[in-house]
């Protein structure tokens, strides 16, 4: 038997009766469903559209930010990638792609503003004037925005260099990137501030193709890893690690965190009844009060269940020796990356076969309630904190940890593995096919947890995941929204 560490002792203490284990069982089945559907609605919620949008967003005239909202990442890729160098033909096509998929993505009066400036590239400049003029109705005449449209529109029918210096340095400082687009018009295609403002088509295909290579790269070092890893199975194998019974408080904690969740997701909900859910501190506020659930292990100890025990049936220890686990669960990640690249292939095959484009998805309307700021970088640190640290820890030690260890005593390795990679896969707020890829996940990392018995691999492969996820999405809105 390999040697673990472990911390705490003593002699157990005796702990009341909470109820049959199947009560405990049916418990888990409708916290867990409850879960589905709370996911579910909060999707349908933030999806949900209407004709007119509150007027608290319409009149909206803040111009910080934005700058990597959906419209403003939807008008930067179809001006950088699909309108330099196009027939006019071509040219025609996207214009309507611009009246049907562009234009319902700009809600506030600012960004209608920069929606006159796209339609002044994309559509030409009397749509752009048009939109001016009935945006220009409902404006204070003192406001800043007021004046910002006037400017434009002098741009759009006497040409930029109408404009001074000052009003132009003031329109690129307020409107960033759309203000260097309105700037750009008229100007000659190989004019340096026009390339400037529309430049980016090789920057971003770059940015793909280099993706693409990384891709081809990661599954050729995954073949590597996986025959490594194959064919010193035996070598590296932890042996000892599910010698004990497993308690069943791992059960209880299970539930606890799933019945935890949806009380959180339920509480995400509250700012819409203040209309407050565009807000930065709700957001922040979300997302600070889901590291409450890091308080769920502790559910056994509170029981009076031995440290040693917790760590022991769990997975909470260090194994062989932590850097041993540490290297090992990078080995996984790395070794299941042909796997995970293949599923996600095949996956996207399907739905490009049987299924639809997403602007055919794409609801119709305004949305009934807005995202909080995209540009925003503290809603961007706290988000990738809690797909690289939280979730690694949090969702390995219930559902790895808790789940499979007390199902895989009672029913086997197997069942708990599918058991455990179900739940897991299907309480992620994604589509069905996105359920089955992260359930996919979730059956290497319980394959990892049954093979070495702590969580430590497991927890790093979850970590590498999703922070090759969190890069990928950086590098391609970097790309596009830069």
């Amino acid at each position: 038997m390999h040697e673990i560490e472990y911390i705490g002792g003593g002699p157990p203490r005796d702990r009341m009766s909470l109820g049959p284990v199947r009560v405990w069982v049916v418990l888990g089945l409708i916290a867990v469903a409850a879960v589905v559907f709370m996911q579910w609605f909060s999707g349908q919620l933030f999806g949900a559209t209407m004709a007119k949008a509150p007027d608290a967003v319409a009149q909206n005239e803040d111009v910080e930010g934005g700058q990597y909202s959906a419209f403003a990442m939807e008008s930067k890729a179809i001006v950088k990638l699909r309108w330099v160098n196009m027939s006019q033909e071509e040219r025609d096509s996207i214009a309507e792609d611009f009246k049907q998929y562009i234009v319902p993505l700009a809600v506030s009066r600012v960004e209608r503003l920069r929606l006159a400036i796209v339609a002044g590239e994309l559509v030409g400049k009397d749509d752009a004037i048009n939109r001016l003029t009935e945006l220009e109705k409902e404006l204070e005449p003192a406001s800043e925005l007021a004046a910002d449209v006037a400017w434009v529109k002098r741009l759009y029918a006497n040409g930029p260099e109408s404009l001074g210096d000052d009003v132009r340095e003031s329109l690129r400082d307020r409107h960033g990137w759309f203000g260097d687009l309105a700037l750009a018009y008229g100007r000659p295609v190989h004019d340096p501030f026009r390339r400037r403002a529309v430049a980016g088509r090789e920057h971003i295909l770059s940015t793909f193709k280099n993706l693409n290579r990384f891709q081809v790269a990661m599954f050729l070092i995954g073949v590597i890893a996986l025959a490594l890893m194959a064919k010193n199975y035996a070598a590296l194998q932890a042996q000892g690690q599910f010698d004990e019974s497993v308690p069943d408080e791992h059960l209880q904690a299970f539930v606890l965190f799933a019945a935890g969740f949806v009380v959180i997701l339920g509480l995400s909900l509250l700012p819409f009844g203040l209309n407050a859910e565009g807000s930065i501190g709700a957001s922040v506020a979300s997302s600070l009060i889901i590291w409450t659930l890091l308080l769920v292990p502790l559910w056994p100890l509170i029981r009076g269940v031995r440290w040693s025990e917790v760590s022991r049936t769990a997975g909470l220890h260090t194994g062989g020796s932590l850097p041993r686990e540490v290297i090992i669960g990078a080995g996984a990640f790395l070794a299941w990356m042909p796997i995970t690249i293949g599923i996600s292939k095949a996956l996207a095959a399907f739905q490009s076969f049987f299924g639809s484009s997403s602007f055919e998805n794409s609801p119709s309307g305004h949305p009934l309630f807005q995202s909080p700021p995209s540009d925003s970088g503290l809603l961007v640190f706290l988000g990738v904190l809690s797909s690289v640290v939280w979730a690694p820890i949090v969702e390995e030690t219930v559902f790895r940890g808790f789940l499979y260890g007390w199902v895989r005593e009672r029913l086997g390795y197997v069942l708990a593995i599918v058991i455990s990679s179900i739940t897991f896969g299907i309480v992620h707020p994604y589509s069905p096919l996105g359920m089955l890829e992260v359930g996919a996940a979730g059956v290497m990392y319980a394959v990892l947890r049954e093979w070495r018995g702590s969580l430590i691999a497991p927890m790093v492969a979850h970590a590498l995941h999703n922070g090759m996820i969190e890069g990928t999405s950086f590098a391609i809105a970097k790309a596009i929204g830069g």
